[in-house]
């Protein structure tokens, strides 16, 4: 992960390599021309995929590739050249190329970003990736900038110069505060949108968080796109991210949430302003992603750990991802450089890629090989490197033309919920993120309508034992704080969870629920302090209120 635990110390580095002694990065620049290697077959699409081509080689530190669009047509290539450990004035590696990623010329560099745009006067703005609390006020956060001149190999940098304010909480406020991290857009006024995350006091989570700018340097939040109060797998929260605007204008996040698990995933319909809950994406995982739009529509999103992947959404709305596998192309062109599919310490490739568009058809896909594994320089004889694939993305004629005729009746595979049942049981109160990630998970696996079963929702909910705990149905308490968190109507956050995923949904109610499946024996205290109804031989625990 590009955020650490362990400080590094900007005084013990030095600045720049020794060609002498083999520090430079070695750059591949005999290349003639992109040399088609594979062709891949999806659904729809046909994915023309590129030999491996090799940016740049080193016996050091050279890892965790990002890269930029420049004004002047040329491509930028940023990576750390330090161990993954947080420090101002460490040094990075930059390449750039003027052939669309296949030939790479070296630069001069400090602080690497993560996170960059294009200035109106030509220039390329490098955003912090380490930002920290303003001296004068804990509220805003205060960082510096790099700055490519248009048609310059090298990045100018600025000790200071970016703003940004109107957090929801108080930031952590140290160095591992809040990062810049992920693709930038720019809306049609002129705003700017850029994805940051970060930790607030007291928080044992990330935050992903969305903010704008009109000039790139003044920023403020414009709203949380993941909280750290969200159902995530594993400890992390939601951190490294990226957003896109998607054809039909909305606007799509997707984020880390933990090593190896799957990415997050949330809209918006009103420019980043407002998001729906967090839910676990449909298919692609792990470390920081990169994503971006096509011309046509297509989504294309990258990332990895384990592995190396390429992920294609044809339809483009984020729901349906068909996969390449980058790390096992690279293998089978580039046997004496293999990547092995490991994670922890001994990965060979820290899993962190990035897109970048070249026309309506190409993309330029990058990638890093690490031999010795994680925070470990290579061993003796072996090099880090960086790898540049281009990908040919094309529909192919049955996607082009309409759908085929349906020559049987349209089948829809339904799931049943029995809500009451799983509230009872969860040992937790349920949420509306968690409402909505399990109907983001029920339309992954192919469901397309939903029947949920209705007890009171929006009359009061069932009558209830909240401090009966004793039979296998035993969570009333949980079932009491799942009611209140849905706002009394289960079935109300359900449709709209269900709405926002496709899905159709529909309410049962069974009529002979008026609770005799929980008798309370005539003169037990349970019937005296709980009972709801008389009935042969003690009284109902508990009924509906139309009973």
């Amino acid at each position: 992960m590009k955020w650490p635990s362990a400080l590094f110390l900007a005084g013990a580095i030095v600045i720049g390599t020794d060609p002498a002694k083999g520090d430079e990065p070695r750059m591949n620049t005999k290349t003639p021309a992109w040399a088609k290697a594979a062709t891949v077959s999806l659904e729809g699409l046909k994915v023309t995929l590129s030999q491996p081509v090799c940016v740049a080689r080193s016996t050091k530190w050279l890892w965790f590739p990002t890269l930029f669009k420049l004004n002047d047509g040329r491509i930028a290539l940023s990576a750390k050249a330090d161990p993954d450990a947080v420090g101002i004035g460490v040094p990075g590696h930059i390449f750039f190329s003027s052939d669309s990623g296949l030939t790479w010329q070296a630069g001069t560099y400090t602080d690497p970003s993560f996170c960059g745009l294009k200035l109106a006067n030509g220039d390329h703005l490098l955003l912090p990736f380490y930002l920290k609390a303003d001296k004068a006020n804990p509220m805003q956060l205060v960082g510096g900038h790099g700055i490519i001149r248009s048609g310059k190999s090298q990045v100018v940098q600025h000790a200071g110069g970016i703003r940004v304010k109107g957090f929801p909480r108080r930031p952590k406020g140290d160095l591992v505060s809040f990062a810049f991290d992920g693709q930038t857009l720019r809306l049609a006024d002129g705003t700017y949108l850029a994805p940051l995350y970060g930790y607030f006091q007291g928080s044992t989570k990330y935050s992903q968080l969305l903010a704008e700018s009109a000039n790139g340097f003044d920023w403020t939040i414009r709203a949380t796109i993941a909280a750290d109060d969200g159902p995530y797998a594993g400890d992390e929260g939601p951190c490294e991210g990226t957003v896109v605007r998607l054809a039909d204008g909305r606007l799509m996040a997707v984020y880390r949430v933990n090593s190896t698990a799957m990415y997050g995933q949330t809209f918006s319909a009103d420019k980043g302003r407002t998001w729906t809950p967090a839910a676990p994406i449909a298919g692609p995982f792990s470390v920081e992603p990169s994503m971006i739009a096509m011309p046509d529509g297509l989504v294309a999103l990258s990332g990895g750990r384990p592995g190396l992947w390429l992920w294609l959404d044809r339809k483009g709305d984020g729901q349906t991802w068909q996969a390449v596998d980058i790390r096992k192309h690279h293998n089978q062109f580039v046997p004496a450089a293999p990547i092995s599919d490991e994670v922890g310490g001994n990965q060979r490739t820290t899993g962190y890629t990035e897109l970048l568009p070249l026309d309506a058809t190409n993309l330029l896909m990058v990638y890093d090989r690490i031999p010795g594994g994680h925070n470990q320089p290579p061993p003796v004889g072996d090099e880090n490197s960086i790898w540049a694939v281009r990908a040919t993305v094309e529909r192919t004629e049955q996607a082009k033309g309409p759908p085929p005729a349906r020559t049987a009746p349209a089948f829809a595979l339904e799931a049943l919920v029995d809500f009451a049942d799983d509230a009872l049981i969860a040992g937790r109160a349920i949420t509306p993120a968690h409402v909505d990630a399990m109907m983001a998970e029920l339309k992954r696996l192919g469901i397309r309508r939903v029947s949920w079963g209705w007890y009171g929702d929006g009359m009061g909910g069932m009558h209830m034992p909240i401090e009966y705990s004793k039979d296998k149905l035993g969570g009333w308490k949980e079932y009491a704080a799942t009611f209140q968190a849905l706002g009394g109507n289960p079935l109300k956050v359900a449709v709209e969870a269900g709405h926002r995923h496709g899905l159709e949904v529909y309410a049962y109610f069974k009529p002979y629920e008026t609770g005799p499946g929980l008798l309370f024996p005539e003169g037990s205290p349970q019937a005296k302090t709980m009972g709801r109804l008389d009935h042969a031989g003690g009284k109902l625990g508990w009924v509906l209120p139309f009973v």
